[in-house]
């Protein structure tokens, strides 16, 4: 290198560029040269050694660029996910409570054990929500979430479509498959509480409100509905006087 760039910068030296490309210009015509010169003790250019013992064996450039990596190591929770940056990425479940490393660029994320890629995701930096695979086969109580899931489906199918939209939209807005079995379930079991038409009026009204995707504010519908019936039965609450 200390060869090359003596020869580059005396044959540069001197001249006025007014462009970074007329610069690279004479910089790769000074390379030429440099190249096709006969090697001072030998019979040869490097340009030839190149053309005669390396050119063969070289291979194809990637078709994607090198793009650099961070590097962070992690333990895989019991819940088979670990975090980058407040959000959560799933593992393969036979790498609960193990170690693996985290390569990551402004897109992707890759998690290792071992010497062995596990893992891959789509960078994401909207922290406490998940991102995860069916493949991995997160556990359920009977089974993978996935499946646990299903079976509330077909019971809110059973009930209304209205709820079964609803319990959709419930899995879609929380993305952690647990989180989100035990939000559906904790709704359908508000049926025995207040009964099926309630439900099906409260999951309508909760499709208009983005908030209402939890068994606490679905509650609170329900309540809400209650009231509402209770005004129009002509029942109302107590009166309270400020004196």
């Amino acid at each position: 290198m200390e060869l090359l760039y003596r020869t580059v910068y005396l044959d540069i030296e001197g001249m006025t560029f007014t462009s970074l490309d007329e610069l690279n210009t004479a910089i790769r015509i000074s390379l030429l040269d440099f190249n096709e010169k006969v090697m001072a003790g030998r019979e040869t250019s490097r340009k030839e050694m190149f053309l005669r013992g390396e050119k063969d064996y070289l291979r194809p450039l990637p078709e994607r660029r090198f793009v650099m990596k961070d590097r962070k190591l992690m333990t895989v929770g019991r819940n088979s996910y670990v975090s980058l940056f407040k959000h959560h990425y799933s593992v393969p479940k036979e790498c609960v409570g193990r170690r693996v490393t985290m390569l990551y660029d402004a897109d992707t994320v890759e998690i290792y054990c071992g010497m062995n890629l596990v893992a891959t995701h789509g960078r994401c930096d909207i922290p406490y929500t998940y991102s995860w695979k069916k493949e991995h086969n997160l556990p359920g109580h009977y089974g993978p979430y996935d499946k646990d899931l299903e079976k509330l489906f077909r019971r809110a199918s059973a009930i209304d479509n209205i709820v079964l939209d609803y319990l959709r939209d419930v899995e879609r807005v929380m993305q952690y498959p647990p989180k989100a079995f035990r939000s559906c379930r904790g709704i359908l079991a508000l049926e025995k509480k207040y009964g099926r038409d309630r439900l099906i009026a409260a999951c309508a009204c909760a499709e208009a409100d983005t908030t209402a995707k939890t068994v606490m504010n679905n509650k609170t519908l329900f309540y809400g509905n209650r009231q509402q019936d209770s005004s129009r039965n002509g029942v109302t609450g107590p009166e309270h006087h400020i004196t």
